[in-house]
């Protein structure tokens, strides 16, 4: 039998299966495996959602110190899907994958 990983595609959002956040993205490593990133807390607004400028200059100043160059961990995902340069969800996630593309 399949492993549940193994069903998935790579750098697909899926609704996360952890009870506090909003997506799941498998990302490829070097290995030829795919590493789950759970990110976004459910149940927080972000910039998709409420497209108040100010409150994401916030959000990136508190966090412009996270690991926001790395496609293997949440502050990356949430940097550039939940709180990119676009209000549009499914673009930023596509802005996303190829910032990640880029960097691994």
């Amino acid at each position: 039998m399949k492993s549940p990983t193994s069903l998935k595609k790579p750098f697909t959002k899926y609704k996360s299966t952890n009870a506090t956040k909003k997506w799941d993205v498998y990302v490829p490593t070097s290995q030829g495996r795919l590493k789950k990133v759970s990110y976004g807390y459910r149940g927080m607004s972000d910039y998709t959602l409420h497209h108040d400028k100010e409150r994401r200059e916030r959000y990136r100043n508190r966090h412009a110190s996270d690991h926001i160059n790395d496609p293997y961990k949440p502050g990356f995902w949430s940097w550039w899907h939940l709180w990119g340069s676009t209000t549009d969800s499914a673009e930023a996630f596509q802005q996303a994958v190829r910032k990640a593309k880029r960097l691994i």
